[in-house]
């Protein structure tokens, strides 16, 4: 190894601590969630709204316009926020239904396709999205208060929006929301039985959870509240029932005045005399109360279940369907699985199928020994893009066909002879069709008329192919149950349109049988085509859903709810023993009903106006520019505070920064800008930092006096990258793909070290290639992926002239593998490393043999094997633990709540190489890690305590056999 002379390392330190500061501090926009190029955007300006959409569906963007100016004054009502001008995106490249909305910068953003889930009831996808997400800006809005206003002017929409979310509970947000959708509409979730029908059949079989362990959840137990829409849709109503319409608006405001955790909880119990914990069991004790009262005497059908489930793992078995063998198809995921296609046998032995991909629709359609369904797939480069494809696997002859790879199909349902697919299209237009397919190829066969554009649901054949039943949304009259005769080109609507939900209807040809919540509880109907009249077929305590026939129409299949979950069921049919519609008693709770009092006392929905609002080009400087956040901070270094101003335009494409470095040790100022641009299928960084710099160095005298002297420069260093964010999913795998390069440039100048020889200023352009690439799936208890490869490959060299040079080669990969039970993982790491230095040496990219402290040499590579092993803090076999885990898990849970413990043993080999010696770095140890909530804190920290044993301790610094360590980690989301 060369010796390099003092003064050039210094030189070489200072130009890559500043390289790695900037990347850190400026490190551009993270991801890949843009539109493809091309969109013609356009754009509405009412009084408080700005509407951004896509020309094609200006219709549905002035509908938008007129429904939030309509809404708003009802939306502030019980939270009365002084709100700036919203910006409201609509976006129609993106298969999957969502909606969302956030700050930094301010907005709502809506995606076009309604899902065909009946979660949203009756209601209109565009009205629930401007009441839900609308309300969600008004929180924001109205917790700008106090406190959280003086956070604001100090580092803008980012400071507010962690001020909010550290001191209020998510349940809170989303609660609140769903209470005014419900409020405000004729339908929402809180109308619906099937939106706490998982949370009912616990509570009435004896199960019930404390109030942290239902927020942040268990991997031993399901809990349905860890839903942040039902925990918070209960107890935000249960205050509100009890201490009046504003409760929440004095709760809030008091929670601003000191925006940390707990505060929040003790508001609520100023104003309330009861807590977050005693608010939480008061709403249990009074909805369990009323739940019991509702199935009381109630007379239910006897039904077969055919599966068990699992006492500890809630499971889904979905949609049963008879198969040409006489077994039943499901598509089975809950807890310890994920989405797979299990066929049930007459003896109940479940039979693995079929593991499809990222499932957009859970109900599939099963003819013969062919299901079809459909699966989201995302474009390779724009986030925001995404396709839904019809997919359809053959489980004798194992053949799997994908049809129309960028279509936006859903709901697809197989005619009796396997030649032809009805589905729902939805477009870019918002057009929703009724689409028949060739079965064998996907061609289209034929287009069904949809005068006035109703939202279609859930079509299903009817026997021998000759009509086609589904739902339809309608937005100002509701739901209706419709059938379609082929053969004549007629609809007729079977039960007309209401504001009563009726869901996914199959047919016998005589009677249609569809999911209802006419009762107050959730059960299957049939109604006889030829007169119209509506009978009760099921009466489960719970609820019953997703209704198939066999072959002969002779049994029913279902979805029966039982706290283990939706199990399969079948139940002979007998119409005369079912219940004719006007003898079916209601047992409806109607736990929103004082809602809607406090509210406008009705749906606000049927008078929305009729408006045209202009419509302009969107572009220019105002689409470029959207000052959101000016944060002070810690810097990359901790002798750093970093002033960053930064800019986020509201496609997402543009962002700006530009701040100002104080160096508290060199007293220097330096500034700082950087542009990311996005909308190009690269994502192009460019920046720049300039500034002072100042240090010592120690000069040493004859007679051993040595004086410290100080010496200053003046630095720039522009920066440039090119990186290609690929998403390459297209099963259950998420395969995941980022190339990039990056330039780095320091020009040193005024640098003058008296008692150097030469004037030391000089330039570094380090040249960086790297390629990063992940694979894998996992499910919910799973720590690490079950199958997966995790990569990562640079090469960073200087090619240009320069006072400094060196050169990086580095590459690691993880490969992971099941172990021997299940969420146990065996995974293996290799890592190798080669660096060429001549004058300058560059930061080691992977990552030491652990135990030891890290030591250069020109070629490192290490290997390592790890397993780790999940364990359960509610484990009931700690039974000695009873009585504490009462305690911390009603109490203690909100200082620190453990939700996971798990350990690691590994084995790591470490071989260094340089200077004619090798060195091993040998060690082996174990580590203890809990996966925990902070202080209510929603984010998952986990906390790590690690021993390991060094076998070469002869090369290590500390020379010690053993070493330990604490480590922190936010847990990675899941592949």
């Amino acid at each position: 190894m060369k010796r390099i002379p003092p003064i050039l390392l210094i030189l070489a330190s200072i130009g890559v601590l500043h390289i790695a500061a900037f990347s850190q501090v400026l490190s551009g926009i993270p991801e890949s969630m843009q539109n493809p190029p091309g969109i013609e955007w356009k754009k509405i300006e009412t009084e408080h709204f700005q509407i951004l959409f896509p020309a094609e569906i200006e219709k549905d963007a002035q509908r938008v316009a007129n429904t939030l100016e309509h809404l708003r004054n009802f939306n502030y009502k019980t939270l009365p926020a002084k709100s700036g001008k919203l910006t409201v995106l609509l976006f129609n490249k993106f298969a999957d239904s969502n909606g969302m909305a956030t700050l930094a910068p301010r907005r709502s953003e809506w995606y076009n396709v309604p899902p065909q889930h009946p979660f949203i009831g009756t209601n209109d996808w565009y009205n629930v999205l401007g009441v839900h997400e609308y309300r969600h800006i008004i929180q924001f809005d109205f917790m700008n208060r106090n406190v959280n206003t003086c956070l604001y002017f100090l580092g803008g929409e980012q400071g507010l929006l962690i001020a909010e979310f550290v001191s209020v509970p998510l349940w809170f947000f989303e609660g609140d929301a769903v209470v005014m959708e419900t409020a405000l509409s004729d339908s929402g979730r809180g109308r619906e039985p099937s939106f706490d029908v998982e949370l009912r059949a616990q509570l009435l079989s004896g199960i019930r959870y404390p109030y942290y362990k239902a927020m942040f959840g268990s991997y031993f137990d399901w809990d349905p509240l860890q839903s942040p829409y039902l925990m918070g849709y209960y107890m935000v109503s249960y205050a509100r029932r009890h201490h009046g319409a504003n409760t929440w608006s004095r709760v809030i405001d008091k929670t601003t005045c000191l925006p940390v955790p707990f505060w929040f909880h003790y508001s609520l119990y100023a104003d309330t005399d009861n807590g977050a914990v005693g608010t939480y069991e008061a709403a249990i004790d009074e909805i369990q109360k009323l739940w019991r009262s509702q199935v009381e005497g109630l007379t239910l059908t006897g039904a077969t279940t055919l599966t068990t489930g699992s006492e500890s793992a809630w499971t889904y078995y979905n949609a049963p369907q008879f198969t040409s063998t006489g077994d039943i198809l499901v598509l089975k995921y809950g807890m310890e699985d994920r989405f797979e296609f299990v066929k049930i046998d007459p003896t109940g032995r479940e039979i693995p199928v079929f593991k499809p991909g990222m499932i957009s629709h859970l109900n599939s359609s099963v003819v013969g020994d062919s299901v079809v369904w459909t699966e989201s797939v995302p474009d390779l480069r724009w986030g925001q893009q995404s396709y839904s494809v019809i997919k359809r696997y053959n489980a004798r002859t194992g053949a799997l066909h994908t049809f129309r790879s960028r279509s936006n199909l859903y709901a697809p349902a197989l005619s009796s002879d396997e030649k032809e697919i009805a589905c729902v299209e939805f477009t870019e237009q918002n057009l929703c069709s009724l689409v028949v397919l060739d079965a064998a190829t996907g061609e289209e066969r034929s287009r069904i008329p949809n005068p006035g554009n109703p939202f279609i649901m859930t079509p299903q054949w009817t026997p021998g192919g000759t009509s086609l039943v589904y739902t339809k949304i309608d937005r100002n009259k509701g739901k209706a149950l419709m059938l379609y005769d082929i053969g004549t080109a007629k609809e007729a609507d079977i039960i007309t349109y209401a504001h009563l939900d009726a869901q996914t209807p199959v047919s016998d040809g005589k009677y249609i049988y569809y999911g209802s919540p006419f009762s107050g509880i959730d059960n299957i109907y049939a109604v006889e085509i030829a007169t119209r009249r509506v009978w009760q077929v099921t009466s489960r305590k719970f609820g019953a859903y997703n209704p198939a026939l066999s072959p002969d129409g002779k049994i029913l299949l279902f979805n029966d709810v039982t706290a283990r979950g939706y199990m399969a069921a079948r139940q002979e049919l007998d119409p005369a023993a079912w219940i004719p519609l006007e003898k079916v008693e209601k047992r409806s709770v109607d736990y929103f009903a004082p809602l809607i009092r406090q509210e406008a006392g009705s749906s606000i929905l049927k008078d929305i106006p009729n408006q045209e609002f202009p419509v302009r080009d969107y572009g220019g400087p105002d689409a470029l520019f959207t000052l959101h956040s000016w944060n002070p901070m810690p810097g990359p270094n901790p002798s750093d505070l970093t002033l960053l101003v930064t800019s986020t335009n509201m496609l997402n494409t543009l962002q700006l920064s530009a701040g100002y470095i104080y160096n508290y040790n060199e007293r220097t100022h330096t500034g700082l800008a950087l542009l990311s641009y996005a909308g190009l299928y690269p994502i192009v960084d460019i920046g720049i930092l300039y500034g002072d710099r100042t240090s010592t160095y120690d000069i040493e005298f004859p007679g051993g006096k040595t004086e410290t002297r100080y010496y200053s420069w003046r630095e720039v260093s522009p920066t440039a990258s090119i990186r290609v964010p690929l998403n390459l999913t297209r099963d259950r795998y998420m395969t995941l793909l980022e190339l990039k390069t990056d330039i780095a440039y320091t020009f040193i100048s005024d640098l003058e070290l008296p008692e150097s020889h030469k004037n030391n200023n000089g330039t570094f352009a380090p040249l960086t290639y790297s390629l990063n690439f992940s694979r894998g799936y996992q499910w919910i208890k799973d720590i690490y992926p079950v199958l997966g490869q995790q990569a990562s490959v640079s090469y960073a060299h200087t090619p240009f002239e320069g006072d400094y040079h060196g050169s990086l080669f580095s590459a690691w990969a993880t490969m992971f593998f099941p172990g021997l039970f299940s969420h146990q993982s065996l995974y293996f790491q290799g890592a190798y490393e080669r660096q060429r230095e001549h004058n300058y040496r560059f930061e080691s990219m992977v990552l030491f043999s652990r135990g030891y402290e890290y030591v250069f040499f020109d070629d490192f590579y290490r290997v390592s094997s790890n397993y780790t092993i999940p364990l359960y803090l509610t484990n009931p076999g700690l039974q000695a633990l009873a009585d504490l885990k009462h305690m911390y898990q009603h109490y203690l849970g909100g200082l620190i709540y453990i939700k996971r413990i798990f350990i690691n043993a590994f084995y790591d080999h470490g071989t260094g190489m340089g200077n004619n010696r090798q060195l091993l770095f040998r060690s082996a140890g174990a580590e203890l890690n809990f996966e925990t909530h902070l202080l209510t804190l929603p984010i998952p920290l986990v906390i790590g305590y690690r021993q390991s044993y060094l076998f070469d301790q002869k090369n290590s610094k500390n020379r010690n056999e053993q070493t330990r360590e604490i480590f922190f980690a936010i847990l990675a989301a899941r592949m």
